[in-house]
Formats: structure tokens, C-alpha cells, sequence
């Protein structure tokens, strides 16, 4: 257990050195990010080790956490604490990785790309659903698709998709 728990720790204070390096430069350095988010997957092997090993639960909600670190973010939620401000705007977040998200809207930082169009995005979240959406369906066969315009033929992933879209018609 004490292997795990110094790992799990060693893994955190990593994350956090890499963020501020990462994040204080305009323009991410791909490699970078890549050993960021290697290291987020060995830091999230660790918890759940962590986990089995010993738990940690809230009090508010019996909700169960793989480290006392996640409880405490968790905590966040009940108390409404947000100790992360952004030296932008003075906007407050639970999380530093919130924050760090935030700020890019400031410096228009964008480091994820999307690999067909070259498109930019300041979160993977958003690359991943403009990829999701714009370019799936060129590789796809139409057959897959739940909705279809009545307008103008284009077939939708989701609803919420065809709804967006369909208002487009309605405008114009």
C-alpha cells in the first residue's frame, strides 16, 4: 500500500510541475502534452490501485474517491470553494485544471489540432467532437446515421445535431 500511495503522489506532484510548465508558454509543445497525458494515465493506474488498497468517502453524499485528493476537489462541490482564480478576469474555479482551460480563452491559445483540417481548439474535448461530427460522417457509411434532413439530405449523428441543423433551415 505505502508503494502505491508514494507513487500516487509522485505521479501528482509531476502533473502539477508539468502544468505550470506547460501552461505559463504561449504556444504547447507537443511532446509536452503528450508526456502529460502519459503521465495522467499512470497517475489514474496508481488511484485505482490506490483505491483497492484504501478508499476515501464523503461524508456529504458516501461518495467514494480513489485518493484523498479527488475527495478534497469533491469537497469542492458541497462547499462551493473555489480557490482557483484566473489573473485575467479575477473568475473563480474548483480546479487548477479549470482554470488552466480558462485562461486559454485570454491567450487564444489553441494546442489541439484537428489531423484532417488542421483546425485548432483550446480543449481535446472539443477537437474530439468537431471530428466526431464534421468528419465522421465522410467515412462513414450513410446507412449508420439516425437522422436525415428532409431539407437538404445530410445525415446527423445525434439528435441534438439534427436539431441545430434543421434550425439552420428555419432561418434562412
Amino acid at each position: 500500500m505505502a508503494s502505491t500511495q508514494a507513487t500516487c503522489a509522485s505521479l501528482t506532484s509531476e502533473l502539477d510541475r508539468l502544468r505550470s510548465e506547460n501552461y505559463d508558454f504561449e504556444e504547447h509543445n507537443a511532446e509536452r502534452l503528450s508526456e502529460l497525458e502519459t503521465l495522467r494515465f499512470e497517475y489514474s493506474q496508481a488511484s485505482s490501485q490506490l483505491s483497492k488498497e484504501r478508499g476515501a468517502q464523503c461524508t456529504d453524499c458516501n461518495k467514494w474517491f480513489n485518493c484523498a485528493s479527488d475527495l478534497a476537489v469533491h469537497r469542492r462541490t458541497h462547499t462551493g470553494e473555489k480557490p482557483y482564480e484566473c489573473g485575467v478576469c479575477s473568475k473563480s474555479f474548483r480546479t487548477s485544471s479549470q482554470v488552466v482551460c480558462h485562461r486559454r480563452i485570454h491567450s487564444g491559445q489553441k494546442p489541439y489540432k484537428c489531423h484532417v483540417c488542421d483546425q485548432a481548439f483550446s480543449q481535446s474535448g472539443h477537437k474530439n467532437r468537431h471530428i466526431a461530427r464534421i468528419h465522421a460522417e465522410s467515412h462513414c457509411d450513410k446507412g449508420t446515421w439516425k437522422y436525415v434532413c428532409s431539407e437538404c439530405k445530410k445525415h446527423l449523428h445525434t439528435a441534438e445535431d439534427f436539431k441545430l441543423h434543421f434550425a439552420l433551415h428555419l432561418i434562412l
